[in-house]
């Protein structure tokens, strides 16, 4: 689904703008959630299609807006500041999904978001550097396939290392999905709402209160 998605995204856009329209990434967005789920309804369901839909929404709204105190910053510090408000909204957005799915929280993905950036940019460009070279001779493309593997390799080791650091990541029993409901009702009511900071914060509590319940309150034989 995410694969999908960001390909369908790209072809509305496309499409649009050879109709001379100015689309916005929201509503293609959503439009891309139309019509996967028209093809196949039961991907509503699926994590990969929630998290894919929901990280990409996140960045959209919450990360945008978090990014604009940054931008009276210098350009290097600006740049940075934005990427971290972005990957904070990110990670707080999917939290309660990821926690719903897997059981965990993770305090210090902002950070390995940031790390993680240039790991997908770099089999990107790189792929399709290789293709293009390949097209034209097989072994035009096999150095600069060598090369993104091992620096591949080389962005995965400090993510790695991060991954057993303690507080990375903390296991957590799953939500009721009635409160993952209410943190994304509140996530949203803060986008229209003056009350932003509140609703940000509430809703990416909301699951997280809930879940610690059974950790607090002894279980009745």
């Amino acid at each position: 689904p995410p694969v999908v998605r960001a390909a369908l995204m790209f072809a509305l856009d496309v499409l649009a703008r050879r109709f001379h329209r100015s689309p916005k990434p929201l509503n293609t967005l959503g439009w891309s959630a139309v019509l996967l789920l028209g093809l196949d309804p039961m991907l509503l369901g699926d994590a990969g299609f929630q998290l894919s839909f929901v990280s990409v929404a996140a960045i959209l709204t919450w990360g945008a807006r978090l990014s604009r105190n940054a931008s009276k910053l210098p350009f290097l510090a600006r740049l940075f500041s934005s990427s971290v408000a972005i990957s904070v909204g990110t990670s707080a957005v999917t939290a309660p999904l990821i926690l719903l799915h897997f059981q965990r929280i993770h305090p210090l993905g902002p950070l390995w978001n940031l790390l993680a950036y240039p790991l997908t940019l770099v089999p990107l460009a790189g792929g399709a550097l290789s293709l293009g070279l390949g097209l034209i001779h097989p072994a035009l493309g096999l150095p600069v396939a060598y090369a993104v593997g091992k620096a591949s390799e080389a962005l995965l080791w400090p993510l790695s290392i991060g991954a057993t650091l303690p507080g990375s990541t903390i296991a957590l029993p799953p939500p009721p999905a009635a409160a993952v409901c209410a943190s994304y009702a509140l996530l949203l009511a803060g986008l229209i709402s003056r009350w932003r900071t509140a609703c940000f914060v509430l809703g990416a509590g909301a699951v997280l209160a809930a879940c610690c319940v059974p950790l607090v309150v002894p279980r009745v034989p």
